[in-house]
């Protein structure tokens, strides 16, 4: 009987590890290749931004992009060489012969090269290609009201348009590939870019950006209120403020009252909700410390600090 339970133990002791291990073992990638959805193989396209798509492959943490002009077999200009762990990417690219490929990798091994052929017509028709926006980023919130915009270059554009859309709306035309812009009025905007040549204009994507640099009110302190406390950690509490995304704090020793020099701690804290609340570890019984806060929007303004506070340590 002694015997019979020893060997279901062990039984079960083997089947646990076995079963545990398979989270550390990785795909073995070799012989696998990656399935390539756009653009198809010996594609011929008027446009010259491309849009690179493949099929996940089971196992791999990331892709090789490669794209070579004319071919891996007579490289003339190395055009692309990255890895990413998204199913996409997106490139200008001159008129011309291209091969490109692709291989799916992990940390211990990669899959097969699966290469493709390409050709960019030099066809001066811009209406089938979209100019492919660089900065600023989607969705920026930002407190500096004059921007640079850029984007990438298309070939046979003569000149660009940036348009602008919000509580002010403009339009600019460059032969450059960025611009600078100056807000005037705070507030959300749309903005997009197209080229021109004598012949048509481009598509184009839109990107929104916000701008605001109005600092958020002052937080509000709640507690302590009162010099004395007893409790360890010292729960640091007060409002934040509406529009704020996170709230700044410092402690201070009381030889450093004024915050002149390093503070005891320098912490920012995402907003979770109205209320906020620091614990305040590291106060030695009987010490003076001082604390304020101020709030941080999205875009960077900061308000007053609240008058500072000072805690004792009972």
């Amino acid at each position: 009987m002694k015997n019979k339970i020893i060997c279901c133990i062990s039984l079960l002791v083997l089947y646990i590890g076995l079963y545990s291990c398979r989270d550390f073992i990785e795909v073995e990638l070799s012989g696998k290749s990656v399935v390539i959805l756009a653009p198809t193989n010996n594609t011929q396209s008027p446009s010259y931004s491309q849009l690179f798509k493949w099929e996940e492959l089971e196992g791999a943490e990331s892709y090789q992009l490669q794209i070579v002009k004319p071919s891996f077999a007579t490289i003339q200009q190395f055009v692309v060489d990255t890895n990413t762990t998204a199913t996409q990417f997106s490139y200008t690219l001159q008129p011309g012969s291209y091969q490109w490929r692709i291989r799916g990798m992990n940390n211990s091994s990669h899959s097969e090269y699966v290469t493709y052929n390409l050709i960019i017509d030099s066809t001066l028709d811009l209406s089938s290609s979209v100019v492919l926006l660089i900065s600023p980023n989607d969705n920026l919130n930002s407190n500096v009201m004059t921007r640079i915009f850029s984007w990438d270059d298309m070939p046979f554009a003569d000149n660009y348009i940036l348009q602008i859309s919000g509580p002010v709306s403009t339009l600019e035309s460059t032969t450059a590939t960025s611009a600078s812009h100056a807000f005037t009025l705070e507030g959300t905007y749309l903005w997009k870019v197209y080229a021109q040549n004598s012949y048509s204009n481009s598509g184009y994507t839109t990107r929104t950006i916000i701008i605001d640099a109005t600092a958020p009110a002052m937080p509000v302190p709640v507690f302590p209120l009162l010099d004395t406390i007893t409790a360890n950690p010292i729960p640091l509490q007060w409002n934040t403020s509406f529009g704020a995304d996170s709230s700044h704090i410092l402690i201070s020793t009381a030889n450093d009252s004024l915050f002149s020099s390093a503070p005891l701690k320098d912490t920012t804290i995402l907003k979770t909700g109205t209320s906020m609340t620091y614990n305040f570890y590291s106060a030695a019984i009987g010490a003076k410390y001082f604390w304020k806060v101020q709030d941080v929007d999205l875009a960077g303004n900061k308000s007053a600090y609240f008058a500072r506070r000072r805690i004792i340590r009972n």
